[in-house]
């Protein structure tokens, strides 16, 4: 393998971050999570796939104290981050938010805080506008706090439009425009941001965060009350793209949307998508059972389904920067 050739940390972490991708859009986010942490032991951090709370905790408490007295909008003004070693590291984390997102909370929360730290201890790059922007995105429903939330994911939005840190730009775009701005303002305001994204991650050749687009953008359209029509022909499209990227997750977020729509708009079953190739599927039920914070619900309540355990979403307290 690429890896067992790779003399130098930050060839390791390329060949890792390249790994990530491949198993995310293939929905082995098991995988993607798995070379992540080995390449983290190598930098002397001891990760397991799924923290504790406590971690989090810890994590979360840190990035408050390295904050300390300045204002979100402030950090938009950090020195540039120069270390090879750890702005490779900041790639490796990018790369593996989707898997954490799809396996645990507080794997995710627990990546987030530290990207955000190592940019407040080693300066801002194309990596630290995708941690602020989820930073923005995690704040406000798991943290309770929307308004530094928004100021988050606002700072993560300017370091990429103001200072050209754009590596991540779609990425940027999509978070900013449909997981946080829908917490403090109109759903729609959001859209042109999602749009944009797709156009770049395709300009670019993000395949993984393209497909998110479509997808993002048809629950856009059925949240704002769009007509079903067009909401249809959207998806259609989205459907295409995603079964020519051959991202199975995508495929089946789509394909449910799909017949959801199809459903209020009185059509009958039959004349649903025809199934999806097992190929090119991703196995939900595989991942319920392989993550720990997910679970079946209670007996007598209905089929296996992928439901959070509110008993390992962390509970820290709001965030309160000047």
């Amino acid at each position: 393998m690429l890896s067992s050739r790779a003399g130098r940390l930050v060839d390791l972490a390329t060949v890792t971050h390249l790994q990530e991708e491949l198993f995310t859009i293939l929905g082995r986010s098991d995988r993607a999570i798995e070379v992540c942490l080995d390449y983290l032991r190598c930098i002397g951090v001891q990760w397991l796939a799924h923290p504790t709370q406590e971690e989090v905790q810890q994590e979360y408490e840190r990035l408050r104290r390295l904050i300390g007295a300045r204002s979100i909008e402030e950090l938009v003004d950090l020195p540039p981050m120069t270390d090879p070693k750890w702005r490779a590291t900041m790639d490796v984390l990018t790369a593996v938010v989707s898997s954490a997102l799809f396996t645990d909370k507080n794997l995710l929360c627990l990546v987030i805080c530290r990207m955000a730290n190592l940019s407040l201890e080693h300066g801002n790059c194309d990596g630290s506008c995708f941690a602020y922007v989820w930073l923005g995105m995690i704040l406000g429903p798991d943290f309770g706090d929307y308004r530094a939330g928004f100021r988050f994911g606002k700072l993560g939005l300017d370091l990429v439009e103001h200072r050209g840190l754009r590596r991540y730009e779609a990425r940027v775009y999509l978070i900013f425009g449909h997981r946080v701005i829908p917490w403090t303002q109109p759903i729609r305001n959001g859209r042109s941001l999602v749009r944009r994204a797709f156009d770049v991650a395709n300009k670019l050749g993000d395949l993984t965060f393209a497909a998110y687009s479509c997808d993002n953008r048809i629950t856009n359209l059925l949240a704002s009350g769009d007509p079903l029509g067009e909401v249809e022909l959207e998806a259609k499209a989205g459907l295409d793209f995603a079964r020519q990227a051959r991202f199975g997750l995508v495929i089946d977020r789509i394909t449910t949307q799909l017949r959801l729509i199809r459903a209020l708009r009185g059509l009958t079953p039959s004349s649903a998508p025809s199934t999806i190739p097992s190929s090119t599927r991703s196995d939900s039920r595989s991942i319920c059972r392989k993550s720990r914070t997910w679970r079946s619900p209670p007996a007598g309540t209905g089929s296996a389904s992928c439901r959070p355990d509110s008993s390992r979403v962390p509970t820290l307290p709001p965030w309160r920067p000047r």
